[in-house]
């Protein structure tokens, strides 16, 4: 649009320069196309003068920022959604308010040094007011520099706390524990956490063989305390 615009500049100058130099010619055919040009030059100006508006016209769409960038700077403030008014030279970056997304599955190490691998889900939606200063500091991929890295650590740091075996069951305490890190994490970015889950969680092998071998050495005392018993059952009935 700003292109056109230079175009409608060039020419209405053309036109207007030459019907000045045709107009200064004592021919009367010189001064008809003088004339002419001149008509041209003013309907060109008006011309790149609606070019200027409409390039100084610019289109947020709902539930975002418009991000206004001039030669490189960010501007403040930001644009509301729908229709405003900027420099034509700027660069309009819409920049989402909404609630977002973000699923990541991540592995960490119990505090009996078992990994432990589960999926997180995470909602939050950056506040309208700090989107320039986001903008300006982190840019478009603030979900995979920082809100990425706040939920890796929120994971690694709670699920030390946790043997393997109690991950499970204390899983509501620990969700909430780690969506509380996570916000405190994200809100210096002027970014709200809005919900944490926790799902899919697994473990490795070598936990479920400790499982599995723990389990065999319960069947194994409690047969052999079915054992123990049913002899000392016999022997008191043989001395009855």
């Amino acid at each position: 649009m700003f292109t056109l615009f230079v175009i409608f500049v060039i020419a209405a100058a053309a036109c207007f320069g030459l019907s000045r130099f045709m107009a200064s010619s004592d021919d009367s055919d010189a001064r008809d196309v003088g004339t002419y040009l001149s008509l041209a030059a003013k309907v060109a100006a008006v011309l790149a003068a609606l070019c200027l508006v409409v390039a100084s016209l610019a289109t947020v769409p709902a539930g975002h920022r418009g991000i206004v960038t001039l030669f490189g700077k960010v501007q403040e403030p930001a644009l509301d959604e729908g229709l405003s008014l900027v420099n034509p030279l700027a660069v309009i970056t819409p920049l989402s308010v909404q609630v977002q997304k973000v699923q990541l599955e991540l592995s960490a190490a119990s505090s009996d040094q078992q990994e432990v691998s589960t999926k997180v889900t995470l909602n939050f939606a950056v506040r309208p007011a700090a989107a320039t200063t986001l903008y300006r500091d982190i840019g478009v991929d603030y979900a995979g520099t920082i809100i990425s890295a706040a939920i890796a650590e929120g994971v690694k740091a709670e699920t030390a706390k946790h043997k393997a075996g109690d991950i499970l069951t204390k899983r509501t305490e620990i969700k909430a524990t780690m969506q509380e890190a996570v916000a405190v994490w994200l809100s210096k970015y002027g970014i709200d956490v809005k919900e944490l889950a926790l799902t899919e969680f697994q473990f490795s092998e070598t936990y479920h063989r400790a499982i599995e071998e723990k389990q065999v050495q319960e069947q194994e005392a409690q047969k052999a305390k079915y054992i123990l018993e049913t002899a000392r059952i016999d022997a008191e009935k043989a001395q009855a």
